[in-house]
Parts: structure tokens; sequence; C-alpha cells
């Protein structure tokens, strides 16, 4: 075709794999930590069959900033959520253990364009769970004699 607005052969092609190019390490962001809670705060995915009391719900969220959607301003500090703010919440609540514990990272997205100059994107971390209370146990009265 001879119209000025067509756009194929080469030309379409390699505008074709110039977006897969910038979309592809979007989708290939991936976050990892081996992380545990600090300060003796013990962390179930589920329930557990030990007696407790739910003292509260816990959700800290952190969010984080990137320059051209890589170049870290603001990273989310992952290890400083579970070892030093997520205990705190918990026992703030008078908690002694978290249960349902749930853990979500987002790793930044695809920068929007329309910030240019500062094309920036944001990743966030979100930690939430149920703030629970061990219940001491009973204690069971020997049969006398």
């Amino acid at each position: 075709m001879n119209h000025p607005g067509y756009l194929g052969g080469p030309l379409k092609r390699a505008l074709d794999l110039l977006l897969l190019a910038l979309l592809l390490p979007a989708c290939t962001t991936t976050y990892s930590s081996r992380e545990k809670a600090g300060k003796d705060l013990p962390i179930f995915p589920g329930d557990v069959a030990r007696p407790y009391e739910v003292v509260g719900h816990v959700s800290l969220h952190q969010s984080s900033s990137y320059l051209l959607g890589f170049l870290s301003i603001v990273p989310v500090d992952l290890p400083g959520l579970l070892k030093e703010d997520l205990p705190r919440a918990v026992r703030d609540l008078g908690g002694d253990a978290l249960l349902f514990a749930k853990v979500k990272v987002t790793p930044p997205g695809f920068p929007n364009l329309l910030e240019f100059p500062f094309i920036a994107s944001s990743g966030k971390a979100e930690v939430s769970g149920l703030a629970v209370r061990w219940k001491k146990p009973k204690k069971v009265k020997s049969p006398k004699n």
C-alpha cells in the first residue's frame, strides 16, 4: 500500500519490537526476601491449634519511588518492615503472634509517560494479619484421694 499513514513491513516490525522491549522489563521484575520477622514474633500463614484471643488487625504499607521505572529513589524496606515495624505494631496491640499473615510486594509498574520529564513509577509492600494474645492454659485440679 502507498497510503501515507500506512505502517507496514520493516517499520511496523521495528515498532512492535520496540514496544515489546519497553514492556518486557515491567513483566519480569521479581522481588524475594529471606527475611524473618524480628524480635521473636511468631508469624503463621493460617490458624493454629493453640488457644488465643484476637487483640486487633495489623496492616502496614510502604511505598517506593523509581525514576524511569528502575532507578530507585525511595526503595521499599521489606526487612525493616518485617523486623522492626511489624513486631512493634503487634506488641503495641498487646499481641504475642500474628495469624493469617499476608505479605504482598508490588513491583513498580511501567512508567507513566505523561509525567515526562520526571518519569516515575512506584511499588509497594503490604503486610497484614491478626494480632493475637496466647491464652494461658487452665490449671487442672488434681483429684483428692
